[in-house]
């Protein structure tokens, strides 16, 4: 069952070749003329150049026709250039996404036997079974979820032949980061959903992470053995649908036939062919003497009316789809009224997935193995290898081994960089260009900062994920270098530090008063190592609170970096405590300040009054000399202007309870007579300590309000706002997310949120997420303002 001709050294061992003839690109058009693609050998057709897709991508009009089954709402992004690929043949990297629980880890032991020369293509429960893979972190067997990306990677140990590499990534929200980085390494992303109610939230911020990379990728409705029938898997691909925005476009559907086991069978949608478990790729097995030459199993099932109707059902689909993106197949959908020849829809298809204007998908199920082969050649077809220019974009000087960082890992006491090859080979004790190692935001491009190292040894993951080590790795390979000291990675994530905004975070004061200083050295020096690991953990200092503040992306991530303590610091103390808000104060009515009882000659005399001023104003100094008496003229000098500000910013950043800053005052100058500078500035120095102790019991506290932004499925949406108001937040409106998901906009005080991340988890069934930045500082009751007073005076209180 084929979309394409595939020839027999394009099987398990290896990957397709994708050949893009020099004029296949056209113009503004991502293809080949219709005469080409009809003469072009069958993997010239695979995938176009990057760079001309996303050129072609940007400046090519959408088509016109009005479809009924395709509601692209949205455009898909354009491929990033900088980590996409040649169509060169070539080692792939491929991360697998999806939400906890849908079968990414078996997926991954399939495909990795299937990339194997022996692989057993066994039609029975113990295909693809998750125990083959060594996920070896502890905490990840008794949680029964994934918790950190797992490398494989099959070889066939035969020098630089294609190699499959898979990044298997967590699905819990906590763990983001991690998928973001994994996705800015690969060349493309396979995307596992269940058919069985697994589209959800979480498999929407799976797609949301994909589309910010602006990888291909290619979506394994995984679970077919278990559906109930057509229906099931149409109300799937509904669901698809309302969560990305667009609907798949189907290449392999579940077929189900009267006398077949159910979920044995695959439809291939642009063949119109039929494969079973042992039998289904791009190329149709129809006769014995064929399938005997490949050893794979006939398929020898008459298609019922249902199935025809059916099958025709999905390449109108497909084809509506292509066309509403590919304007050369438009043109032939509009001139044959939607019978397009299977060539040009070939051609098409390649195009836009090499374009990321579609998402192909492929049902199966990892269990049995069905569908697995497909998406095999799928990836091999739609997931470009090789590493084009990539170097160059990265800065790396020519005929230099060079690669580009993913990940920085913990071997005992020796230090591994992660790193895919972008120049090869790379041999031990040879020096290597390693770029990404400055924090950039991925929408930036690569850093473009390269450092040098000399591995001594070079390491790899094998098709379990033992790491071992070998003498030689080769462009597009996944390496561990072992570097001397940690090394400071790139950050991938979408909140970047620096950004102002924060991920829906746990944070707390890391309170370090009670160890004693050997405990406290050692416990930074841990947690400097676990900063590397670039999931997430952030270590901050608040200027005006003096606090070491910890931030983790959730419980779960709290939980992980206290086991990682304990198991490779031996330190089983991680002492937090809940973080001081940072309040402020100002003065609530006008308070006067004077130098002395009262003016005396020959000696220096100044009369202040300070005033509430405009909210985030901070300090103004006014001079009111020359307004009071026209004829005395101004007396304070630039000079004493400016040591005031100082002394009067030095004063007022302690004089409110509790040592809070008091801001926000206008401070009017309404007499000063000094014979010297020196004088003036004491003076009106002493006049505004008078003014400041006046206004102890003139205070009104500001407290911090930020802007939240809350992610949730729509069913949770009004439960939060409640939940909100709760909390004294003001519930700006809503907004469309992902799929059927609601993102509520409200401004609350930051006191409100500080165990937020805990309660919006429980709220929604672990379904959202939030961000926030500081919105400003607004008053608080005399109720509320009687009780911080308390805390802030008494902490025990």
């Amino acid at each position: 069952m084929a979309l394409l001709s595939c020839p027999p050294s394009a099987r398990a061992g290896s990957f397709p070749k994708a050949v893009l003839p020099g004029h296949a690109s056209t113009g503004p058009h991502l293809a080949a003329s219709s005469a080409e693609s009809k003469s072009l050998p069958p993997f010239a057709l695979a995938v176009g150049a990057v760079a001309a897709a996303a050129v072609s991508a940007t400046t090519r009009r959408r088509g016109t026709k009005n479809t009924s089954n395709n509601n692209n709402s949205r455009q898909r992004a354009t491929p990033v250039v900088q980590l996409g690929a040649s169509t060169s043949e070539g080692s792939r990297v491929v991360a697998v996404v999806g939400r906890d629980g849908v079968g990414k880890s078996k997926v991954c032991a399939g495909l990795l036997d299937l990339a194997a020369d022996t692989a057993k293509r066994a039609a029975d429960g113990s295909f693809a079974q998750k125990s083959r893979l060594l996920e070896a972190e502890p905490g990840e067997a008794t949680r029964n979820f994934s918790c950190f990306s797992h490398v494989y990677s099959q070889r066939d140990g035969r020098g630089p032949t294609p190699r499959l590499h898979l990044i298997d990534t967590p699905g819990h929200v906590d763990r983001l980061p991690l998928v973001e980085d994994a996705l800015h390494i690969a060349q493309g992303a396979v995307v596992v959903c269940s058919i069985n109610g697994g589209v959800d939230a979480a498999c929407g911020r799976a797609f949301a992470a994909v589309e910010r990379s602006r990888k291909p990728s290619v979506i394994f409705l995984n679970g077919v053995d278990r559906a109930d029938g057509a229906p099931g898997f149409l109300a799937a691909l509904d669901a698809l649908e309302r969560r990305l925005g667009v609907r798949p476009v189907v290449l392999f559907a579940p077929a189900h036939v009267v006398g077949a086991e159910s979920g044995s069978l695959l439809l291939n949608v642009v063949s119109g062919t039929l494969c079973s478990t042992q039998g289904c790729d791009l190329e149709p097995v129809t006769e014995i003497a064929d399938s005997k030459s490949r050893g794979k199993k006939p398929t020898v099932i008459a298609k019922t009316p249902e199935i025809t109707k059916f099958a025709t059902q999905l390449r109108e689909q497909l084809v509506e789809a292509l066309a509403n993106v590919d304007d050369e197949l438009m043109e032939a959908y509009l001139e044959t009224d939607g019978k397009v020849a299977r060539p040009l829809l070939e051609a098409a298809l390649h195009r836009a997935a090499a374009a990321g204007l579609i998402s192909p998908l492929v049902a199966g199920s990892a269990k049995t193995g069905l569908g697995l082969d497909a998406l095999q050649e799928v990836i091999g077809t739609f997931i470009p290898g090789g590493s084009g220019d990539l170097g160059a974009q990265l800065g790396l000087q020519p005929a230099t081994p060079g690669a580009v960082a993913f990940r920085q890992l913990l071997s005992g006491q020796e230090h591994l960089v992660e790193a895919r090859v972008v120049q090869g080979p790379l041999r031990p004790g040879e020096p290597c260009q390693l770029a990404g190692v400055v924090a950039e935001s991925v929408f930036k491009g690569l850093s473009s900062r390269v450092v040098t190292v000399t591995p001594k040894r070079l390491l790899v993951h094998s098709a379990r994920g033992e790491v071992q080590q070998v003498q030689e790795v080769h462009e597009g390979d996944m390496v561990l270098l072992p570097v001397d000291v940690p090394i400071a990675l790139a950050s991938h994530s979408a909140a970047e530090p620096g950004s102002g905004v924060r991920r829906g975070r746990c944070t707390f004061a890391l309170q370090l008063g009670g160890l004693k200083p050997e405990q406290r050295e050692a416990l930074l020096r841990a947690l400097d190592v676990l900063l590397q690991a670039g999931d997430g953990l952030r270590l901050e200092t608040n200027e005006e609170t003096g606090d070491k503040l910890l931030s983790f992306m959730g419980t779960l991530h709290l939980e992980l970096v206290r086991e990682r303590l304990v198991r490779e610091f031996k330190i089983k103390t991680l002492p937090l405590g809940q973080p001081h808000v940072a309040y402020h104060a100002t003065v609530k009515s006008p308070v006067v300040g004077k130098s002395a009882p009262a003016p005396k000659k020959g000696v220096a005399w100044a009369l202040l009054e300070l005033l509430p001023g405009k909210r985030d104003s901070g300090l103004e100094i006014q001079d009111e000399l020359a307004k009071l008496d026209p004829t005395r003229g101004g007396k304070v000098t630039a000079e004493v202007e400016t040591a005031l500000d100082r002394v009067l910013r030095s004063a007022l950043g302690k004089a409110g309870p509790g040592n809070i800053p008091v801001v926000d005052v206008i401070v009017k100058v309404l007499d000063l007579a000094a014979a010297s500078e020196q004088q003036a500035l004491e003076a009106v120095t002493a006049a505004a300590r008078l003014a400041m102790s006046s206004a102890a019991g003139n205070l009104v506290l500001l407290e911090p309000v930020v802007e939240l932004e809350a992610d949730v499925p729509s069913k949770f949406v009004g439960r939060l706002q409640m939940d909100l108001k709760d909390r004294r937040g003001e519930v700006l409106g809503t907004r469309h997310s992902e799929g059927e998901n609601q993102v509520v906009a409200a401004e609350v005080p930051l006191r409100e949120i500080l165990n937020f991340d805990q309660d919006l988890n429980k709220l929604t069934e672990g379904e959202g997420f939030f961000t926030f930045r500081l919105q400003g500082y607004q008053e608080v009751t005399p109720v509320l303002q009687k009780r911080i007073l308390a805390e802030l005076t008494d902490p025990a209180s």
